[in-house]
């Protein structure tokens, strides 16, 4: 008799089995995501202060990360920054190279984010500027350094500029990181956290003890009293 009501009860186990599987994944994409909503916080801001004192820029040379966010503040007036080249310095890296114009101080920063971990050379494009060593590298090789970019920029007669403000945005740059006295990132990172704790907290039923409750479950509807024993199932 015993045997033959777990046969008759079988197809509703099976499907209880089924429904606990269930439930593993979807724990596992809710920490999928956490996982990736803090990754994505890690971006970091990085500061430059152009004509501080002097042609310069400061620091004129710095490492970043793909996603981080340069800020060049204006620290006095007839200043720019341009991305420039390698090869060729005191010249436009190419058509889409970065330009923030002449800036007046005191106002929004120009931000540029970096989207590749090779050299990124910029200069000051005003008269003699950059001839006079006003230049600076993101990511620089060990083969090259500003100080080696600013002696060949030294050479050169003329420091050409795009035609118009372009690759970066007149604004501070999104909190979520910090380096060179930059801005912080606390809110952003905290938010990223506290995602990652609400999906951690909200618990999910285990595979195995939801195939218990729905098994003994389908059982007693068939007013069937089984000890667990006799009950075996992969999963239990």
């Amino acid at each position: 008799m015993l045997t033959q009501a777990l046969l008759l009860a079988l197809p509703f186990l099976t499907q209880a089995v089924a429904q606990g599987a269930y439930g593993e994944k979807s724990t596992t994409t809710k920490t999928t995501a956490a996982a990736a909503t803090t990754i994505s916080a890690s971006s970091a801001i990085h500061t430059v202060q152009v004509g501080l004192g002097g042609l310069n820029f400061a620091p004129n040379s710095l490492t970043a990360a793909i996603g981080d966010q340069i800020e060049f503040h204006f620290a006095s007036p007839d200043h720019s920054v341009a991305e420039g080249s390698s090869s060729n310095p005191c010249r436009p890296s190419g058509d889409s190279a970065f330009y923030s114009g002449f800036v007046k101080p005191g106002g929004e920063p120009f931000t540029v984010t970096v989207n590749s971990t090779h050299p990124m050379w910029f200069y000051c494009t005003a008269v003699g500027h950059c001839q006079a060593g006003m230049v600076g590298v993101i990511n620089p090789s060990s083969g090259e350094t500003a100080a080696e970019y600013a002696n060949a920029a030294g050479k050169t007669s003329k420091s050409p500029s795009q035609p118009k403000v372009q690759g970066g945005v007149f604004a501070a740059a999104n909190a979520r990181g910090s380096s060179g006295g930059g801005s912080t990132g606390g809110a952003s990172t905290t938010s990223a956290a506290s995602a990652a704790s609400n999906s951690a907290a909200s618990p999910t039923p285990t595979p195995g003890s939801a195939t218990r409750v729905s098994a003994m479950g389908v059982l007693g509807f068939m007013g069937l009293s089984v000890p667990l024993g006799y009950v075996v199932f992969a999963g239990f």
